[in-house]
């Protein structure tokens, strides 16, 4: 008995000894991503018709926006049905498949694991409905034409047909999605002649649509293979070569195509909206631009006066107002006029439109001592205390005056101890008919003051203006520093212009090449990065392209660093052109769509990466 109770007590102790409590170690965190095991059809099959595509992986997966990231060629104009369940993902073309072509499953990064999210990238699957399979391929990049952003999620492709009146009325034989870089690869390209085109597909159909962003290639595109060999060099130590090996790879060509995207300039133009928020102003809004401004005529009231408005042109003239002169017309609730405009008919064809507008006013209550004129008449300065030699000096009224003249404006500088009369000269914006420049002999370091006397001026309804009282001083010359360009441009070269870029991407200057030198003075100490553009008709500002006339947008180059401007220095650098780049170029530091850095969790590791099955 003694030796039962002493075994059960050595027992005891043992058990609690290993029965200690403590926090499970975890495992290392899985940063591998699902991993392929199977698939049907196997990847590059021969002769396999069945619309049908199954994938089995080895562990559970999610597909990631698939209708957004999975890239079927052919493509496909119904819908496929795509889905995943647990560790398998299945696919159904519904489309008839067609005899004799290579289709390319690009899954890109839509296949991640169901737990830590890592994604199975550029995972490719690729069989043929016949007894070859093709295998080139086409990369390139996208960019936008204007100011050479990478374009991400950008349809490319290649059509057979050289005309260009298939891009308008055939789908794509092939092709691709662009990635958040911009960058783009066309796989399983069969040997031949193509067209190649980049477009913003919006209703996804996979050709030309009106509004729709468009790229093309100016040469025709004949995909090969080159075999292409390397040096690799296995060292016994630092100084040591213990082997070199040459290998061999495949290298598809072209692999830097570069597409630039624009919008062609043509748009449907249409009268928006007509209104009257007041009783005394008409506006009318256009979604675009008009040659010619319309202008009402009337049609239920005979005006007293001629004219019978006073017209201002804001909103880079798509908005029109018409303040009304006529004050008789001001206790009209609703005005009739006939309208004729510019108009995009249903085929494409920009025809005159007569329409019969009628501008109604609800005022706020029927009592109507003096709520039909404006209240009161405003004048607004862009003007502050510290002034560049270089500012725009505007003001802006608040509705039309009368008898405006420079005359009416008191401008004095302040010098040796006296305040002096200075001239000022007036310019009207042509953007904006209440808004003008005022000018004169403006001197660095040196303070003004601009006067108004109040009554001096009168709105168009008999409002005076309050007076005006402004100070200001423009900064001294050594606050400044000079740049000074030095270009060689091709001998063809019609005419061109720098502009001058802020940090941010933003125009700060611009100005044209003369002589092969352009000259910025009254910089301010900064980081510039200048950008030049090609002005193939010299109208000083960027160009679109045109598809059908064959006219690519007109070109613009980056400076390949950013200038540091140092304030009371000249400098001088040269940019020599006479050669064009032929892959487009913009510094990282003003590039709004960087490289995204790839986390730890989202790299593919050794013999655990799934393999590019095609080409």
């Amino acid at each position: 008995m003694k030796i039962f109770i002493c075994f059960q007590v050595v027992l005891f102790s043992l058990l609690t000894s290993c029965a200690s409590i403590g926090t499970p170690g975890g495992g290392h965190y899985d940063e591998l991503p699902p991993r392929l095991l199977q698939s049907t059809p196997y990847a590059g099959q021969l002769n396999y018709v069945d619309p049908h595509v199954r994938l089995l992986f080895d562990e559970l997966i999610l597909l990631d926006k698939p209708s957004e990231n999975i890239i079927i060629t052919p493509p496909q104009m119904k819908m496929p049905v795509i889905r995943s369940i647990g560790r398998r993902i299945y696919v159904e073309l519904r489309d008839t498949l067609l005899p004799n072509t290579t289709y390319t499953l690009d899954f890109n990064s839509a296949i991640i694991d169901n737990n830590e999210k890592n994604p199975l990238e550029n995972f490719v699957l690729a069989f043929s409905t016949g007894n070859y399979i093709d295998t080139l391929a086409i990369s390139g990049q996208v960019l936008n034409a204007e100011d050479l952003e990478p374009m991400p999620n950008v349809t490319v492709g290649l059509h057979t047909d050289i005309h260009d009146s298939a891009f308008v009325h055939i789908p794509f034989v092939r092709t691709s999605r662009t990635n958040e870089r911009g960058q783009f690869t066309i796989r399983n390209v069969a040997k031949g002649e193509y067209r190649i085109f980049a477009l913003n597909d919006l209703n996804r159909d996979y050709r030309l649509s009106p509004s729709e962003a468009l790229a093309f290639s100016d040469s025709l595109i004949y995909p090969e293979a080159v075999l292409a060999s390397r040096q690799d060099t296995l060292w016994v130590d630092s100084l040591t070569i213990d082997t070199v090996r040459t290998l061999y790879d495949t290298h598809f060509l072209p692999d830097s195509v570069s597409l630039l995207l624009f919008n062609e300039p043509f748009s449907k133009q249409y009268l928006l909206r007509s209104e009257r928020p007041q009783a005394y102003r008409c506006v009318l809004h256009y979604n675009v631009s008009p040659d010619t401004i319309p202008l009402p005529q009337p049609l239920d009231f005979q005006p007293a006066v001629d004219p019978w408005y006073f017209l201002q042109i804001t909103d880079n003239r798509t908005v029109s107002h018409f303040w009304l002169t006529d004050t008789t017309l001001l206790s009209r609730d609703t005005l009739t006029v006939s309208l004729t405009y510019p108009f995009t008919d249903t085929l494409q064809r920009l025809i005159p439109r007569t329409d019969t507008l009628r501008f109604v006013y609800r005022p706020p209550s029927r009592r109507r001592s003096q709520s039909s004129l404006s209240p009161a008449l405003t004048l607004s300065l862009s003007l502050n205390p510290s002034m560049n030699l270089y500012d725009t000096l505007a003001f802006i009224f608040s509705e039309p005056v009368t008898g405006l003249s420079s005359d009416l404006f008191h401008l004095e500088m302040f010098q040796d101890s006296l305040w002096k009369t200075v001239p000022l000269s007036l310019l009207p914006d042509t953007s904006n008919t209440l808004r003008y420049f005022f000018f004169a002999d403006w001197k660095y370091g040196t303070p003004y003051r601009l006067t108004l006397d109040s009554a001096a001026l009168y709105s168009i309804y008999g409002n005076p203006v309050d007076s005006v009282s402004a100070s200001f001083t423009f900064k001294n010359k050594d606050q400044y520093g000079q740049l000074l360009l030095a270009v060689s441009l091709p001998y063809d070269t019609v005419s061109a212009f720098v502009q001058l870029l802020d940090p941010s991407g933003q125009i700060v200057r611009q100005s044209p090449i003369t002589d092969g030198n352009v000259v910025f003075t009254d910089l301010p100490p900064a980081k510039y990065y200048p950008r030049l553009i090609l002005d193939s008709n010299g109208n000083g500002c960027w160009d679109s392209g045109d598809f059908f006339r064959h006219r690519q947008p007109e070109q613009v180059i980056y400076y390949h660093t950013a200038i540091e401007v140092i304030k009371n220095w000249d400098i001088s650098e040269t940019w020599n052109l006479s050669t064009l780049p032929t892959i487009p170029f913009k510094p990282l530091e003003i590039t709004k769509n960087k490289p995204k850095p790839k986390s730890s969790r989202s790299v593919v590791k050794g013999s655990q990466a799934s393999p590019v099955l095609a080409p």
